[in-house]
């Protein structure tokens, strides 16, 4: 994923403190750890499917102890890239839209695809208001990564085929 991005979303959720901690973001006992206030849900997801063997160090640990382990949600290490892993997911499924992503990723995949099931293709952005009021997020980071930024970033698709094709001449 776009470095710029990834900086942005590190600046918004923890203002780039490696030891930030939320209570409570996900649920009871979900909390967001490090410097892109990763869950501890996803992060778990993500170490399991795409870090495996840093999973399998993270997951020995007794959970009250786990953020204190190696492959921590505090590591910034680790934490960037579970949330980098995590962004690339959500950038494919919502075929490179920034915002888009951003709204999914700081309110939550499931909520924000629930949310949006019943609104117009217009106005993707924003959650239900019983969910967080996601748009100030993503105005927030969209302010960070500044206006000459690209609104969606190519070469991020659903499908099998890539979009884009490398050669090894460069071309």
């Amino acid at each position: 994923i776009p470095f710029p991005l990834l900086k942005s979303i590190c600046f918004v959720e923890s203002g780039l403190n490696p030891k930030s901690f939320s209570q409570n973001d996900g649920g009871p006992n979900d909390h967001a750890f490090g410097l892109c206030q990763v869950l501890r849900s996803t992060g778990e997801f993500v170490l399991r499917k795409e870090l495996k063997e840093c999973y399998k160090n993270f997951h020995r640990q007794p959970k009250k102890t786990r953020v204190k382990a190696q492959c921590s949600l505090f590591d910034p290490s680790t934490n960037s890239s579970v949330s980098a892993k995590y962004l690339r997911d959500l950038l494919v499924r919502y075929e490179g839209n920034i915002d888009q992503t951003n709204a999914a990723y700081n309110g939550g995949k499931a909520r924000y695809r629930k949310s949006n099931k019943r609104k117009s293709s217009s106005n993707l952005t924003k959650l239900s208001s019983k969910v967080f009021v996601n748009q100030y997020y993503v105005d927030k980071v969209r302010r960070v990564l500044g206006q000459d930024y690209p609104s969606q970033i190519f070469g991020f698709s659903n499908t099998n085929n890539p979009t884009l094709s490398w050669n090894n001449d460069g071309s």
